[in-house]
């Protein structure tokens, strides 16, 4: 009888494969004849029948008692169950309007910040490019070379470095022949 019974497998390679819901069907009932077994609940149900025929008056009492005190458990457990889903349920709408109007209004504040931002660059580069365009048009005057206009652009008769044992710039002026003028 045992060899007769099909059981469940999980991860069947054939490729006509059932469909999910049939899987899921199958593993139930499998684990549910597992339970049966393991708990010998027909024995127990074969047993409390043989009571109820023996003592028809005590389990008619029983049967009545657990059922008055078993109906307002259950309505309870449903109201509980009930009123968590609810709640959750309304809980989500909640939170998905909050964070819809906060998404929103971040969109619009972000977007007029890059609209500022962008605003604002394009008047710099033009303000830059306006004035850089009107420096060019005015003539140029001559003005003294700064320091820092010899170091970067030297006359070519000049010979820059340090002397030695000393910490000071010594800037050498040649003549034309290569002699060292004073």
């Amino acid at each position: 009888m045992e060899g007769d019974k099909v059981k469940p497998h999980i991860g069947r390679q054939s490729s006509n494969r059932p469909s999910t819901s049939q899987e899921l069907k199958e593993l139930l009932t499998g684990a549910a004849e597992y339970i049966t077994e393991l708990l010998n609940i027909e024995d127990t149900i074969d047993q409390v029948k043989a009571f109820a025929y023996a003592h028809p008056f005590v389990s008619c009492f029983l049967v009545i008692s657990f059922a008055t005190c078993l109906v307002p458990v259950l309505i309870f457990l449903v109201f509980a169950v009930t009123t968590l889903l609810v709640s959750l349920m309304i809980l989500l709408m909640i939170e998905g309007t909050i964070i819809a109007f906060a998404g929103v209004f971040l969109l619009f504040v972000l977007g007029g910040c890059l609209t500022f931002a962008f605003g604002l660059s394009v008047s710099i580069a033009f303000t830059y490019r306006m004035f850089t365009g009107l420096l060019r048009m005015l003539p140029s005057t001559e003005s003294p070379p700064s320091p820092t206009s010899i170091l970067n652009n030297p006359h070519p008769e000049q010979r820059f470095g340090r002397s030695k044992g000393s910490s000071e710039t010594v800037v050498e002026t040649f003549g034309s022949e290569g002699r060292k003028e004073e």
